[in-house]
């Protein structure tokens, strides 16, 4: 709790826009029916860079949000939440998927979502439901809006006979009026719509997750190259003292079979995940099955590693690349925020001379970057040009906007480049000028440029280097620069 009250502290603090605190927005996807709604959390930057889908039954979506933290981490992430029904029912039956895919196909329409940045949760007995229809993305992908990227299953049920028995043991037993009320409910409703497991297995078998009496291979195999994570809380003690349940009476044997038969198929992603505290609903009850038994944290960090999407605070480079004393440091992904056009993927990796902010030190806007991008785009001395004039255009136009420079401070910007001799290790070599407005001394300024290209062919990236200063050639800053680039290598 109290990374996530360091974290929250944090996006608070720097929302200096009240339009930015956290909304939650409601889809009605079904416009027969005002009353049918998910619930969405954009992310505090506006730009949805990946996004999580939790999908619930028997309880209400705006309660699910006490219990969890998910929404609020995801929130200062770039990453949108939604909070879905699965209404009553209990397994992938058609009504059932039809209805996520409805949901999922109205929140892609309206938020744009990046479809292959999607992931799926399940919570409770209706999680074997998203755990099927996401075997079923795979099974039959033509189908379906989405195949996800990854998967959560939070104290789900994976194999319906299993779910069957325990709902007749808990009955026969008599014990916990909540479990012999849930037993009797289930074993009415699936008796009613898909009959006794014993009396019709083949129905059963079409929409369970898995069956662990069965060793076979089964409907897991479609999600063998998918990562997975199914929560628990692992209490048993708790369970025999409040419940009389013991490990049987859990879904821990079929969550913990599933996930090895994943990793038997070679899904090293796959991961039971044993709650690191006990789990409370939001009013303080203790109780084994609620979200509140996730890592935030650690579960979005996940996500974000699954989803390949950046983080500067945790991503570790492939490649080596040196950081001189007392130099800083910043990092962030492709597109650019203030440069969308350059169409490339990949981070941008800075170092900034000690001096390069002080408008009288020597070292002023000495610094390099280093782009690392995927596959081989052409570069050349054009294409440079081009987007190094979109880059600081940007750069200067943010900056004229926040510093409200006046108007007749400004310059028209100009950039020329041009190949050089290719220096030893490069695949190509140019150097250059960018002629522009320094925003930080309001007066024109222009910066010399080397750039250096090299493939990385294991890595399949290409490295592009930027040496910047306005210091003539001759000057000890480039030493220090061209140092960086030479002790670069592709790996570590």
């Amino acid at each position: 709790m109290q990374r996530f009250t360091l974290l929250l502290h944090v996006i608070i603090m720097f929302s200096q826009l009240p339009l930015k605190a956290q909304q939650i927005e409601k889809g009605y996807f079904n416009p027969k029916d005002s009353g049918n709604c998910y619930l969405a959390i954009p992310p505090l930057s506006g730009k949805i860079k990946g996004t999580l889908v939790l999908f619930a039954g028997f309880t209400g979506m705006q309660r699910l949000l006490g219990e969890t933290k998910l929404h609020n981490v995801a929130f200062g992430n770039d990453m949108l939440t939604i909070f879905a029904p699965t209404y009553n029912h209990l397994y992938a039956s058609p009504k059932a998927i039809e209805n996520i895919n409805t949901i999922l196909r109205h929140a892609v329409s309206k938020y744009h979502l990046d479809t292959t940045r999607i992931a799926f949760a399940g919570f409770g007995i209706p999680g074997n439901i998203i755990i099927r229809y996401a075997e079923l993305c795979f099974e039959k992908p033509e189908q379906f809006p989405v195949r996800p990227r990854a998967v959560i299953g939070v104290d789900c049920n994976l194999d319906l006979p299993e779910l069957w028995r325990w709902s007749e043991r808990q009955v026969q037993q008599n014990f916990n009026r909540e479990d012999v009320e849930t037993g009797k409910f289930l074993l009415g409703t699936l008796k009613e719509q898909l009959g006794m497991p014993t009396d019709n297995p083949a129905a059963y078998a079409a929409v369970t997750p898995y069956q662990r009496a069965i060793k076979s291979t089964g409907h897991e195999q479609y999600l063998k190259n998918v990562p997975v994570r199914l929560y628990y809380d692992t209490d048993i003690e708790w369970r025999i003292n409040n419940n009389r349940q013991g490990y049987d009476d859990t879904n821990l044997p079929e969550g913990s079979d599933f996930i090895c038969r994943l990793r038997a198929l070679g899904n090293t992603d796959a991961a039971f995940v044993s709650a690191k505290h006990p789990g409370y609903k939001s009013n303080g009850i203790r109780t084994v099955t609620t979200l509140s038994i996730i890592d935030e944290i650690d579960c979005i960090r996940w996500l974000k590693e699954k989803m390949n999407i950046f983080d500067a605070a945790t991503w570790v480079p492939p490649y080596t690349l040196s950081v001189p004393d007392k130099w800083g440091t910043e990092r962030f992904d492709f597109p650019v925020e203030f440069a969308p056009g350059i169409p490339y993927k990949g981070v941008e990796d800075l170092r900034f001379a000690p001096g390069w902010g002080e408008t009288n030190s020597p070292e002023h806007w000495s610094y390099t970057f280093l782009w690392w991008l995927e596959g081989q785009p052409v570069i050349n001395a054009a294409s440079i040009q081009q987007h190094l004039t979109e880059y600081y255009n940007g750069l200067v136009g943010r900056n004229i906007i926040s510093r409200k420079i006046p108007e007749d401070k400004l310059v028209p910007l100009k950039v020329q480049i041009t190949s050089a001799k290719t220096q030893p290790d490069d695949i190509a070599t140019y150097t250059g000028t960018v002629y522009m407005l320094n925003y930080m001394a309001q007066t024109p300024i222009t910066l010399n440029c080397i750039i250096h290209l090299r493939y990385c062919s294991a890595q399949q990236r290409t490295a592009a280097f930027f040496e910047i200063s306005p210091r003539p050639y001759t000057d000890v800053i480039w030493k220090t620069m061209n140092g960086l680039w030479t002790g670069f290598s592709c790996g570590k």
